[in-house]
């Protein structure tokens, strides 16, 4: 977040300044607490004392369907559920922060032999967030839905 103060002695100089790195991971461990949007999604702290706030887990749940019938094609993705893990580093939220599948998924941007999410998929933003990262991943499963799923 940056802001356009001025200093003393030339009133249109640009001074910025930024939200500080755990004040945006501490809005982020807050909403996960509280829970978010349809459930598909969770994140979390791998562990509670970990004051750095760098350390993460995250889970994708899979699309599911409450009555499937036999026209309908059977995603890859479907009934499965992800887990990641995510790590903030000291650059977060300017930089991305690094996400690596724990389950096997067969996605463009993850590294099959890794689970790495590959950085040069991921959209150039200028801000980071856990949640969003995890929203891009489920996102980006529903527009590879075709896909087949690793043994």
């Amino acid at each position: 977040m940056r802001s356009n103060l001025g200093t003393i002695g030339s009133p249109n100089a640009d001074i910025f300044s930024e939200v500080p790195r755990n004040f945006k991971l501490l809005d982020e461990l807050e909403l996960s607490e509280k829970g978010f949007g349809d459930g598909t999604i969770s994140w979390g702290l791998c562990d509670s004392s970990d004051t750095t706030l760098t350390h993460w887990n995250g889970i994708i749940m899979g699309p599911f369907k409450v009555f499937p019938t036999y026209w309908t094609p059977k995603s890859a993705y479907e009934d499965n559920t992800y887990s990641l893990a995510i790590e903030c580093g000291s650059k977060y939220p300017q930089k991305p922060p690094l996400v690596k599948f724990r389950t096997k998924i067969n996605l463009k941007c993850v590294r099959m032999e890794t689970g790495e999410v590959r950085t040069d998929y991921i959209s150039q933003m200028t801000v980071y967030k856990v949640k969003k990262s995890l929203i891009k991943r489920r996102n980006r499963s529903r527009e590879e839905d075709r896909g087949t799923v690793p043994p």
